[in-house]
C-alpha cells in the first residue's frame, strides 16, 4: 500500500478542517485532509439552506489567509448590524448595535458552500504543501513517535500529529476513545429562506417564546432572511408537515408580525438539537476540534465560531511547538490548546444552557424579573458595550 509521511493528517474537511489546513499550509506544514466527499471546485445553481452568522474576529481570521475576499467574491454575504432580541411572554426587547463598538458590522452572514469553496481555492494555492483523499479512513495507529492512518482507498499515511474536525458524529473521536457527555433536548430547528415584503435593514431578530426560539438571520437581498426556528419535536414535525401558506401564517404570528407580510418561503429542513462534550479535547498524537469536540444549541448562533475559535488557537500551538523543535503530536505540547479552549467552550456552553432556561421559565416571577432586567438593559449601553464585543468574537 502506497506510504507518504506529512506533519499533520486532518480528518474532515468541512469549514473547521479547511480552515485549520489553510493556516497551517501558509506556514509550510505539509498537511493531508481526509473527507469521503470531494470539495467544492463549483458552486451549485441553487444553495444550500445552510447559512452561518460568523464573528467579526474570525472574519478578521479569514482575511489574513486571504480566504475572506474569495467569499465576497463568490457571493454577496448578508451584513450584521444589528441585533434585535425580544421576550413575547413579557414584552421586554433589547438592541444591540454594531456602532456601539465603532464597527460597521458585527460580523457576516454566509452560506457553507460559498465558504467551503473559498477555502478549497485558498488551500490550492499551496499544492506542494496539501493532499485531499476524498475517501474514508478504516484504522488509525498511534506509537511514541507518530500516527498512522490507513485509507479505504489503499493509502496510508503517517504524522506526527492527527485532527478529529469530523463533526458531532467523530470517526476519530470514536477509534481513539474520548468520552462523550450527551443531552439531547427533544427539540428540532427549522431552517428555511423567508422573503418579506419589508426590508430587514442588515438586523437580525430573535424572539423567545417559552420553549421556543426563532431567528431571522439578515441574507444579502434586503428582502430575504434566513429562520432557524427552534421548537419541540413533535411541534416542529406539524410544522414541516403545513403548506406553505400555512407555515407562513404560524410563522408570522411567532415572529410578531415584524418585516410586515412574510411572502414566501424556501423548501424547509430540519435537524435535531443536542448539547455534547467530550471529556478531553487530546490524547497523545490525538486532538478534536469544532462539532467533533463540542456542540451547542443554536440560539447563539456560536457553534461554528466556537469551532473556528479551536482551529485559530491550535494553529498557533502547532506552529510554536514547530518552532521550539518539539514534538507536535505529544501531550505536554497539545495541552495549552486544550486548556485554552476547553475552558473558553465549557463557560459558553454554560451560558449559552444558562440563557436558555431562564428564557424556558414558566413561573411568573421569572418571567417579570428577565423583563424587567431586558428593559433596564436596553437603556445601558455600557452595559452592552461588552456583550457587543462578545458576540462579534472580540
Amino acid at each position: 500500500m502506497p506510504l507518504s509521511h506529512v506533519d499533520v493528517i486532518i480528518l474532515g474537511a468541512g469549514i473547521p478542517g479547511l480552515s485549520l489546513a489553510v493556516a497551517l499550509t501558509q506556514q509550510g506544514f505539509k498537511v493531508a485532509l481526509v473527507d469521503k466527499e470531494p470539495p467544492i471546485t463549483q458552486l451549485p445553481l441553487a444553495l444550500s439552506l445552510r447559512v452561518f452568522a460568523i464573528t467579526l474576529a474570525n472574519i478578521k481570521a479569514w482575511q489574513q489567509l486571504g480566504v475572506w475576499e474569495r467569499v465576497i467574491a463568490l457571493s454577496k454575504p448578508g451584513v450584521l448590524e444589528k441585533i434585535a432580541v425580544w421576550d413575547q411572554p413579557t414584552g421586554a426587547h433589547l438592541q444591540f448595535d454594531a456602532g456601539l463598538m465603532g464597527v460597521d458590522a458585527m460580523g457576516y452572514v454566509v452560506n457553507q458552500e460559498v465558504v467551503l469553496m473559498a477555502l478549497y481555492q485558498t488551500l490550492s494555492l499551496t499544492p506542494l504543501n496539501f493532499h485531499f483523499y476524498h475517501t474514508l479512513p478504516l484504522a488509525v495507529a498511534v506509537d511514541d513517535k507518530k500516527v498512522m492512518m490507513t485509507l479505504s482507498d489503499g493509502n496510508r499515511i503517517t504524522s506526527t500529529v492527527i485532527v478529529g474536525a469530523d463533526g458531532s458524529r467523530s470517526w476519530l473521536r470514536e477509534k481513539m476513545g474520548f468520552v462523550v457527555d450527551h443531552k439531547a433536548y427533544d427539540q428540532i430547528a427549522i431552517v428555511a429562506q423567508i422573503t418579506t415584503s419589508q426590508a430587514h435593514q442588515a438586523m437580525a431578530r430573535q424572539v423567545f417564546l417559552d420553549d421556543e426560539i426563532l431567528a431571522f438571520l439578515p441574507l444579502a437581498d434586503a428582502h430575504k432572511c434566513s429562520i432557524v426556528w427552534s421548537v419541540a419535536s413533535e411541534h416542529g414535525k406539524a410544522l414541516l408537515s403545513l403548506s406553505d401558506a400555512d407555515f407562513l401564517m404560524h410563522l408570522s404570528q411567532a415572529f410578531d408580525g415584524r418585516l410586515g407580510q412574510l411572502v414566501a418561503v424556501s423548501k424547509r429542513m430540519s435537524f435535531s438539537l443536542s448539547q455534547q462534550t467530550v471529556d478531553a479535547y487530546i490524547k497523545p498524537r490525538a486532538v478534536l476540534v469544532g462539532d467533533a469536540a463540542h456542540t451547542v444549541h443554536p440560539l447563539a448562533g456560536q457553534g461554528l465560531n466556537m469551532g473556528l475559535a479551536d482551529v485559530w488557537c491550535l494553529a498557533e500551538v502547532l506552529l510554536a511547538t514547530q518552532k521550539k523543535r518539539r514534538d507536535m503530536g505529544a501531550r505536554d505540547s497539545l495541552r495549552p490548546y486544550e486548556r485554552w479552549r476547553k475552558t473558553h467552550n465549557a463557560m459558553m456552553m454554560q451560558g449559552i444552557e444558562s440563557f436558555k432556561q431562564v428564557f424556558a421559565a414558566r413561573n411568573r416571577l421569572v418571567q417579570q424579573v428577565r423583563g424587567v432586567g431586558m428593559n433596564t438593559l436596553d437603556y445601558l449601553n455600557f452595559c452592552k458595550q461588552p456583550i457587543v464585543k462578545y458576540a462579534m468574537g472580540l
